[in-house]
Order: structure tokens, then C-alpha cells, then sequence
């Protein structure tokens, strides 16, 4: 197909997408996504699966996985949300993006299956089919098209009611779950968890990160009503050491009775060798289940080579300037830790840009422990919170850490690295996955007008 066609079909597909009211408004419910899949010989069914929920780390520990696999000679499809600067990102298979072509053939042969379910429900007076249901859709008839031999499915939010929760996952992984999306979620991390807890299947291996008490009751409980097995970390899997390195850092793991005396992670943080430590095991289950096993060489391969774009990112020019996804406190505080490991005592300017659902105050609270200045800005989505009502609250929580606005998320990265050249800091840029699509564009921009 020509290359104009296939771009123009694409615009096609996204604006189509954004019709459907982005993603900040999911609908509660499995069964439409079930129609359309049964009218497209259900393609959700094409390849055993490894189902990934948690607050903190969903994409990264997936990537993780996703590259064992595939080191481990098995044809992978991957499906994360949310993409950093296209929309094709969310889909990957054999660890590359899917193609403008293959893009467009999923999208076409999923489209009549969507027409249909969407007038099905305008008879019943239900919302049409989401822009993540839709994507979802698509997701999986690229992925039966492709012959994927395994799929490595990310929930989007929460998990009961999460459109990607029609898979019948092989093995159900547990990120670190923490507070966030409370509205639609719940208020306690012991009702985040319980929605959570509904990717488990009948049979599954349940695969967990440390928890708080109340999140491992919930995945307690639902793995015990789905006669799951389940593997802890800590206990049947875990990160025996760790240290920074060149690029990254060096870690031990240890999985049932595999045991990695050390292997290269080009991830920064400490958080990041626990997704690793996580992510092993939970490829260890797979395959084990799927009658193969997991070894040293095949392991080491898969994460040495795992990227992970928009997480612990370092941009080099023209001081250190690091960006990151984290947009809650939990995952705040990680990001500041890393930073601190990475460049030990060196003060750090933060720019921050976020979106309306999130608890602005408490990561506020914990940016104000480590920063020496903060940048407030306004990210590129329209559930933006304004800069100037980042900057007041600023004032309200820790009057005595200077802050600047800037609206423009370009100007505000450097007008932080302008602050932070001054004192021999680093900028680090968090906040939402939009920002940090701001500030990677804008540094590509940089590049380009520099050459």
C-alpha cells in the first residue's frame, strides 16, 4: 500500500479513536468488547497470555517480560497503554512497533465487527465502543494476524472491568498497587486492589510484587476463589542484590531454582530491578506452563536488551535531564530515589505538569522533600491542570521551596535547565506520560536545530 495511503488511513483510525471520548472515560463492562471479538473469530484466543495490572511499573515489567520471552525464541505480541508519542507504540510485536501497514489492516478488518456492536448498543441506549475498547479490538486481531505465540496484555486501569480483562490469562502479575485513579477505582488501596484482583482466572499462576497487607489480602482472596497458585516476592522469587552501573545496573535474581549470579539492567532505580525480579518470574510461570523453561543465558539476554521510552529516561544535552512517567506519590518518590542514586548529591530542579485526577497535593508534598526548585508547567492534554494553579498550590504546601511557572512545558524544561546549570544540578521532568511527550518532542526539536 502507498505510504501517503497508509499514513492517511492511519489519521483516520486516530481521529476516529478521539471521537470516542479518549480515555478518561471507560465504561464498566466486558461484553461489547466480547461481540466484536466473537464476530472476528476471536482473536483474544490466539496465543496463551501473561496479564499485567498494579499502580506502579505496568509497562516497564511488561516490556521486561515481553523481551524474556522473545529472547527465549517465542514470537511475541505486546499491548501497553499509554503511548508516549504514537499511538502504534501500544502495539508491538516481536519487540518492534507494529508497521504503518499491519496497523491498518487490523483496523480494517476490525472496523464492520465495531459498526456492528456500536449500533447494537445505540439500540440499547448504551455508549458506543470506547477509544481504548476500540484500540483493545485492534490489538488483538493484529496480533492473530501476526501469529504471535504469546501475548503480553497490560491492563489499562483497574482490571475487573478493563477492556483487555477478556483474555484468559495463563499467568495474572501484580505490580506494586498503590492510590490512584481513586474515583473510579475506589479510596482505599484495599478497594484499588479488589478491582485489580479480577484479572485472576481459574487456574492461573498469580505472580506478585511486594505488597501492602490489604492489596495481598485482595490478591490472596482471588487467587484462593480461582484455585490459582501463587509466587511471591520475597519468597518464590526476588532481587537478592543490586547496584548502579554504567547506563544502568548490575542485580542478582533469583527465581524457584533459577538462580542469575548477575545481570546488566539498563534501567535506572531501584524500582526497576524489582520490575525485573517480577517480570522473570512471571516469564518463569509462562513457561513452565507452556511446557519450557527459563534459562540463565535467555533471561539475561531479555533484560539486558529490555528499553523502556519515558521511564528513567536520561537525555544528555545539554546537562543531565531525566523523564519520567510517574504520577502519583508512590511513584514519585521512586523517580526522586533514582535520581538521588544516580547523581548523588546533586540538586535537583524538578519540572511538573499534571493531570486533573491526580493527588496533586501529596505529590507535591514529596517533591518538596528532594527538590531544590521547582518548575510548574502545563502538559499538552486537555485534563491538564493549569501551571499557575500548580504554582498556588505550591505556595499553600512548601512555601519555602522556590517555584516558577511556565505554561509552555518547552520553556519550562529550560528554564530548568537553565536553574540547574547554575548549581551544578540535574532536571528531572514528571508528572504524566503527556509531559514527558512534551519534553522528549522538544528535545528531538533541539537536535534538529542544532545539526
Amino acid at each position: 500500500m502507498h505510504t501517503l495511503a497508509v499514513a492517511t488511513s492511519r489519521h483516520r483510525f486516530e481521529d476516529e479513536l478521539r471521537k470516542r471520548g479518549g480515555e478518561a472515560l471507560p465504561q464498566p463492562r466486558l461484553d461489547p468488547v466480547r461481540a466484536a471479538l466473537a464476530r472476528l473469530d476471536d482473536p483474544h484466543r490466539c496465543a496463551p497470555a501473561i496479564h499485567i495490572t498494579g499502580t506502579n511499573g505496568k509497562t516497564s515489567t511488561s516490556r521486561m517480560i515481553e523481551s524474556i520471552l522473545r529472547a527465549s525464541g517465542i514470537r511475541t505480541g505486546l499491548f501497553t497503554s499509554p503511548h508516549v508519542s504514537d499511538i502504534r507504540e501500544r502495539i508491538a510485536i516481536d519487540g518492534e512497533m507494529i508497521c504503518p501497514v499491519a496497523f491498518e489492516a487490523a483496523w480494517v478488518r476490525s472496523s464492520l465487527a465495531i459498526q456492528e456492536v456500536d449500533e447494537q448498543l445505540r439500540s440499547a441506549d448504551q455508549p458506543a465502543l470506547t477509544y481504548f475498547e476500540v484500540l483493545v479490538i485492534a490489538a488483538f486481531v493484529a496480533f492473530q494476524d501476526a501469529g504471535v505465540e504469546a501475548l503480553v496484555i497490560e491492563v489499562g486501569l483497574g482490571g475487573e472491568w478493563d477492556a483487555t480483562n477478556v483474555v484468559d490469562g495463563d499467568v495474572a502479575v501484580f505490580a506494586p498497587i498503590d492510590l490512584d485513579h481513586t474515583a473510579m477505582l475506589g479510596p482505599t488501596i484495599a478497594a484499588i486492589a479488589r478491582t485489580k484482583a479480577g484479572i485472576v482466572k481459574s487456574g492461573a499462576v498469580v505472580v506478585s510484587a511486594r505488597q501492602h497487607p490489604d492489596a495481598d489480602a485482595a490478591i490472596e482472596r482471588a487467587s484462593k476463589r480461582c484455585g490459582a497458585t501463587r509466587m511471591r516476592d520475597g519468597i518464590d522469587f526476588g532481587v537478592e542484590w543490586r547496584m548502579p552501573a554504567d547506563g544502568g545496573q548490575l542485580a542478582g535474581l533469583r527465581v524457584g531454582d533459577l538462580v542469575v549470579d548477575e545481570v546488566f539492567l539498563p534501567l535506572a532505580g531501584a524500582f526497576q530491578a524489582q520490575n525485573a525480579g517480577l517480570a522473570a518470574a512471571a516469564a518463569f510461570a509462562f513457561l513452565d506452563r507452556n511446557g519450557r523453561r527459563l534459562t540463565t543465558n535467555d533471561l539475561r539476554n531479555g533484560l539486558t536488551t529490555v528499553r523502556s521510552p519515558g521511564r528513567m529516561e536520561v537525555l544528555g544535552d545539554p546537562l543531565p535531564t531525566i523523564v519520567d512517567s510517574a504520577h502519583n506519590p508512590h511513584g514519585v518518590g521512586a523517580a526522586l530515589a533514582a535520581v538521588d542514586e544516580l547523581f548523588p548529591g546533586r540538586p535537583v530542579v524538578v519540572v511538573l505538569g499534571l493531570l486533573a485526577d491526580k493527588d496533586a497535593a501529596s505529590i507535591i508534598d514529596t517533591i518538596a522533600r528532594s527538590a531544590a526548585h521547582i518548575v510548574t508547567t502545563t502538559t499538552s492534554s486537555p485534563r491538564a491542570v493549569g501551571a499557575g494553579e500548580l504554582a498556588a498550590l505550591m505556595a499553600t504546601i512548601a512555601p519555602t521551596v522556590p517555584c516558577r511557572v511556565r505554561p509552555v512545558a518547552l520553556d519550562a524544561v529550560h528554564l530548568a535547565q537553565d536553574l540547574a546549570g547554575t548549581v551544578d544540578g540535574v532536571v528531572l521532568v514528571l508528572g504524566s506520560i503527556s509531559l514527558v511527550a512534551d519534553a522528549l518532542a522538544a528535545a528531538a526539536s533541539l537536535r534538529s536545530d542544532t545539526r
